[in-house]
Parts: C-alpha cells; structure tokens; sequence
C-alpha cells in the first residue's frame, strides 16, 4: 500500500487498496511561458519524525457532516510522548464530550478513536499500548450497570484488536505516516493514482488521480513578532482519474447496478478527498489538521432519481501546547 492510498483511506474513512504504481519522481509543475526565465527552484524540504520525549498536546476535534448522525461533534483530549526504548508511546487520554448525546451516542463516537500505541523510529505504528484500556472505557460509557458480557455486535468489532491497530494507523497516516520521508519542492504539485474503497454495492474499488505538495516554510501561528516555530502546509487532493473512468462505469457500477435495479442508469458518481495539514517539517509536530470527503452516488430509473449514497464531512483537529500553570501568589 503505498502512503497515498493510506491518506485517502484515511480521507474517506473506508479500506483502501493501493495502484501497484507509486507517485512520480518526478513532479509536474505549471508550466511557464519562458523557460529561460524561470526563477531557481526552491530547495527540497525534508519531513522527518522526531515527536520529543515529554510532548503534550492539547487536541480539539470538531465535527460536520450530512446527513447528521447521533455521534459527538465536538471532542477535545491530550496525547502525551514517552521514549520506549528505540520507540516512541503514543498516550491518548480519554476524551471529552462537550455536548449532550446518548450513551450509545458516545460509544460510537469514541469507539474508533485511538488508544494509546507505539510509533517506530520510522515513524510508522509499530502495535498498540493498552487495548484493555482503551476498551474499558468504551464500556464504562454504556454505563455502571453494563453487562461486560453482552457489548454490542457491532461495539464488539470496533474494539478488536485487528480493528483498533488499523484504526490507528487510519488516524495516523494523514498526520504522520503518509508524509515521513518524503522530500518535496514548495510550491509544486506531483501527481499519482490510487484506488479507494467505498461502501456501495458491497464495496467498490473506485480509481482515484492524486495530487499533493507543500507550501513555503512560514510561521506555523499568527503572531505579531513572526517568533516561533515554523511550519509547512501540506495538502493532498484525490478525485476519480478521468482517463480510467469510462472503462470503470461500463466494468463495474454498470453491471452492479443492473443486478440491483434493471434499466437503471447512472446519473451522478462522485468522490472528492481533501487533506490539509498544517506541521513543523523538522519533527512533523503537527498544529492543525483538516479532512474532508464527499461521496454523491444517484441513479435513474423509471420512477425516478435515486439517491444511493450522499456523504458530505469534514472533520478539523487543532493541536496546542497547554497554556502555563499560573503562578502563584508568594506567601507573604
């Protein structure tokens, strides 16, 4: 699986299955009407992992999404870095609702959340650290008197541990895993392919052209001085590649579709993924991440149009550092 196709999974929230091809050395920049002219390229940046030992952020995740479902909208918690040996833990505590939702409201919406893991020196999930704990307190949302022995089928799938460990890495590619390593010119885009599996018709693998790059190095938060850490903003781009998507509706939506509805037609199929991550590319310390998806399926028939599948969600986390203990007040 190449890191593209990890950040798409991760920007529609599905399985992705990555093109046997990865993105190109080289990039494909605008082009300009004089060559000649062209200023000097700026030099590659470089991203690297280096999360100190002692880290702690404060996170704050915010939610919108249509159609609305019963989960949380607004999350905030803590993740704390610790050295295990060559490694690094990665602690996640455990996060506050800030509106009212029901119990099993909650349980949804924290349930794929990470437990706490642990990330290699390539900065890559190597396992995680405590699923005991993070199912723990799933279960303590369902309330004191919930049967351990009776969890819900489909609470029981999102806490296995196959379950949890690819949630992780989900969660960890489009702020980490997926940009590591990689050396990039400012202001260029390259291009790649992937595919991404979406939930329609028992999961279709649609084709998907790529595009992502970096801007220049900039402050990483408005301040009035310009002091402070500086920052990249990253971002990733992935819609149906038009050169494979004729030969993909007539091989496989068409014949799906026919099984399920005869004389139907395709009317709209889309899918847009955006990304935008705004780290410092010394450490990949992240200050904001931004994950939209939107997925349209709408067929026609003889009754009519169809909505098969309309998803529109965006997501948006924050990172900070805690404000300062306030002193206090010298005994007089």
């Amino acid at each position: 699986m190449t890191r593209w196709a990890l950040l798409a999974a991760a920007a529609l929230g599905a399985v992705a299955c990555a093109s046997p091809s990865e993105p190109p050395a080289e990039p494909e920049a605008a082009t300009q009407a004089d060559p000649s002219a062209e200023p000097e390229a700026a030099a590659p940046i470089a991203l690297r992992f280096d999360w100190p030992d002692g880290l702690v952020l404060d996170v704050e995740y915010r939610r919108w999404s249509e159609p609305a479902d019963e989960t949380a909208r607004t999350l905030r918690y803590r993740i704390e870095v610790s050295r295990r040996f060559r490694s690094k833990r990665i602690d996640v505590s455990a996060p506050r609702i800030l509106e009212p939702v029901s119990p099993e409201g909650a349980a949804r919406t924290l349930a794929p959340l990470v437990p706490s893991f642990v990330v290699g020196r390539d900065g890559q999930v190597d396992r995680l650290a405590d699923a005991d704990a993070h199912r723990a307190k799933m279960l303590a949302l369902l309330g004191p008197d919930a049967d351990p022995d009776a969890v819900p089928v489909w609470l029981e799938e999102l806490m296995a541990d196959e379950a949890l460990l690819e949630g992780v890495r989900d969660r960890w590619s489009p702020l980490v895993g997926a940009w590591v390593g990689a050396e990039m010119q400012p202001d260029v885009r390259y291009q790649g392919d992937d595919e991404v599996v979406v939930p329609l018709f028992g999961g279709l693998a649609i084709p998907l052209a790529t595009d992502y790059g970096l801007g220049p190095l900039g402050p990483c938060d408005a301040q009035p001085d310009g002091q402070g850490p500086r920052c990249v903003e990253l971002t990733y781009r992935a819609h149906p590649d038009p050169a494979r998507w004729e030969t993909f509706l007539a091989e496989e939506v068409l014949p799906r579709l026919g099984q399920r509805a005869p004389g139907a037609r395709v009317e709209d199929l889309r899918v847009e993924h955006e990304i935008r991550l705004v780290t410092e590319p010394e450490g990949l310390r992240p200050h904001a991440l931004e994950v939209t998806r939107r997925v349209v399926a709408r067929t026609q028939d003889e009754q009519g149009p169809h909505d098969l599948l309309a998803l529109d969600d965006r997501r948006v986390w924050t990172f900070n550092e805690p404000a300062p203990e306030p002193e206090s007040d010298p005994e007089e």
